[in-house]
Formats: C-alpha cells, structure tokens, sequence
C-alpha cells in the first residue's frame, strides 16, 4: 500500500500531538492533557513480557527464548508507568495496550554472548478489555515523561 502524502502529512500532525502530550477532546478540539484524565491510582492489569535473540537464533530468524517477565499482576497505573520507565525501559508504543524496550539490557549475558534481550509491556482494564484511545494516549504521554506522577498531591502534572 502506498502512503499519499496527504495521510503521511496526518500521521506527521497526530505523532506531534502525542509527542507534545495533547489530546483530542470529544468536541474534536486538540487540548494539553490536564493531569486529570486518568486517576493514576486507577488498578489496571499489566505483564511484561521478554524476548531474547542470540547471534544465533537471528541467523535462524528466531528467539532463542521468550516468556513472561512478570505474570499478570494488578496495580495503581501510576506504578506501571514507572516499571516502565525504569525497570523496563519500554518507551516505544506498539499498539493500543503494549510498549516495548527499544534498547536490549546491557548485563553480562548482553556483553559475553551476544544476548539482547527486550521487554514488551501490555496494560488493560482489570477486566482484560483493551485501553480506550484517550487511555492510550494518556498512557504513552505519562510514559514518555509528558505527564508525571506527583506523590505529594497524588495526581498527574
């Protein structure tokens, strides 16, 4: 499929609207995210998840493994956020409800044997139903250090 230069221009716009931790409001206005949005106490089920590639298993155009990081598990959004930022480092969106690390950890399997391995974080509701879009955004802004976690006044600045 090629891309038109109109649609690319549109992905250019809603990638700087992220970027810029804005959204959309439901009278289509583009608005700063407040803070408010998305109670950062609000549980949501999260896993991580793990790949791991040798020299190897690239040339055989596979994992050498893979599996669960963490199990699904509950917690305040706002502790996800943060396992994602620094525990993880999945700082790149890959879908509705995931992101992924976009550099391989630096430990020693990393440097005697060639390992990367990289984590990919999946949030929903408690409930297992997929992030609305707002929640998404919301989410990939806070990750990203648009939005962040005040203990103090427990709420998104």
């Amino acid at each position: 499929m090629k891309l038109t230069e109109s649609y690319k221009q549109r992905l250019k716009i809603l990638s700087g609207i992220i970027n810029e931790g804005m959204s959309i409001g439901q009278d289509g206005q583009l608005k700063p995210f407040s803070g408010n949005e998305i109670d950062g106490n609000n549980p949501m089920k999260y896993t991580v998840t793990y790949t791991i590639t040798t020299p190897e298993s690239v040339e055989q155009g596979d994992f050498d493994s893979h599996g669960y990081e963490v199990e699904p598990e509950i917690a305040p959004l706002y502790e996800i956020v943060e396992l994602a930022k620094h525990t993880y480092g999945a700082n790149q969106k890959v879908n509705q409800d995931s992101w992924e690390s976009s550099d391989p950890v630096n430990d020693r399997a990393f440097f005697e044997k060639g390992e990367h391995k990289l984590y990919q974080l999946h949030i929903t509701h408690q409930d297992g139903t997929s992030l609305t879009d707002q929640e998404s955004e919301f989410i990939n802004a806070a990750i990203l250090g648009k939005i962040k976690w005040d203990d103090l006044d427990n709420i998104w600045k």
